[in-house]
């Protein structure tokens, strides 16, 4: 990563934080940034304490494979947000990047899974997170 790519990461200071007993993560950035933490304080939450996404922890958590194409990810995601539910299946099934995936056996899970993220209120934010 050269500098100019670091410009466009969001510059986030943290003092004096304490989260404690969250069912989720303590705390969580759907984003890489630049962190200054002072004082970050998390015990006793469910999720990690401290969870910065990126694309790569999107792809790991579909359980897709790590060379998996972020941007052929989100493009797909994008057709999907304006695909009626009856549709999404054949849709995805159907895409270049589902035919890039090769997967073996049952496929089910995974289109479930893709289907799914796509009606995900939080699915916007990860469409820019995959793209950058």
């Amino acid at each position: 990563m050269n500098d100019d790519d670091n410009q466009d990461r969001p510059k986030i200071k943290l003092r004096g934080i304490h989260t404690e007993g969250n069912v989720g993560h303590g705390m969580y950035f759907n984003c890489s940034a630049d962190l200054d933490i002072d004082g970050f304080n998390a015990i006793n939450n469910a999720g990690d304490n401290l969870h910065v996404a990126e694309a790569s922890s999107l792809i790991a958590a579909l359980d897709l494979p790590p060379n998996t194409d972020p941007k052929a990810l989100a493009e797909i995601l994008t057709v999907l947000i304006f695909t009626p539910a009856a549709e999404r299946e054949q849709v995805i099934k159907e895409s270049g990047f589902f035919k890039s995936l090769s997967v073996a056996g049952d496929s089910s899970s995974l289109i479930a899974a893709i289907s799914n993220i796509a009606t995900n209120p939080d699915v916007h934010g990860w469409i820019q997170l995959l793209l950058k």
